[in-house]
């Protein structure tokens, strides 16, 4: 089975492997959550953050993009954070805020968690969710490392957190930015690895 794609090629026509990427932004994303304390929420998001790219219609989008066509985006955050919704018993699971919400908001923005909820238990149901998980089964080494970020991030965010739902906010808002920062900077250095570089040398 032809493993999937994260991005289409880059001008050297690589294209972007699915499991590269994600190993590489929970790289980014770890170091980043860091600094405020949580490193294996920061890894578990970015696990989880483009698992919804696997699914088939991605896959045939990024196919169709990558030939210069036009074609309709297929939603895919969504995915990921059902995955967590669901492993963390449907979100009776204390804490499953900080990991679903900044993984189904990572380009449109944190939703609210009352409409996240109903969305994740929804998804649940859908085909993709299904092809979602079916891949996370084949990809042992990266479901074993998830399952095990997961259990430590829960311990992460309740350490933090205390119960208090403004640190919980905080904590989210916060996880949510190392996410997003960690994603764009793996993105820029597929398609622009000389911006990337430079990024890493700094100015001087």
């Amino acid at each position: 089975m032809v493993e999937p794609k994260a991005h289409t090629p880059n001008r050297e026509q690589r294209w972007h492997s699915l499991k590269e990427h994600l190993e590489a932004v929970s790289c980014l994303a770890g170091g980043f959550a860091q600094a405020f304390g949580t490193p294996s929420l920061g890894k578990a998001l970015a696990l989880l953050h483009d698992l919804g790219k696997a699914t088939k219609d991605f896959q045939a989008y990024l196919q169709v993009a990558a030939e210069g066509k036009r074609a309709n985006s297929v939603p895919h955050a969504v995915w990921g954070a059902a995955l967590a919704y669901m492993a963390l018993d449907r979100g009776r699971c204390e804490g499953w805020q900080a990991l679903g919400l900044p993984v189904m908001g990572h380009h449109a923005g944190l939703p609210r968690k009352g409409e996240a909820a109903i969305k994740l238990a929804q998804a649940l149901k859908e085909e993709a969710f299904k092809e979602v998980a079916a891949f996370l089964l084949r990809s042992s080494e990266l479901r074993a490392k998830l399952e095990g970020l997961l259990k430590e991030a829960l311990e992460e965010v309740r350490s933090k957190t205390k119960g208090d739902p403004l640190r919980l906010e905080f904590l989210i808002r916060m996880a949510f930015s190392a996410l997003v920062d960690a994603d764009y900077l793996d993105t820029e250095a597929h398609f622009d690895p000389g911006a990337a570089r430079l990024r890493q040398e700094g100015t001087p």
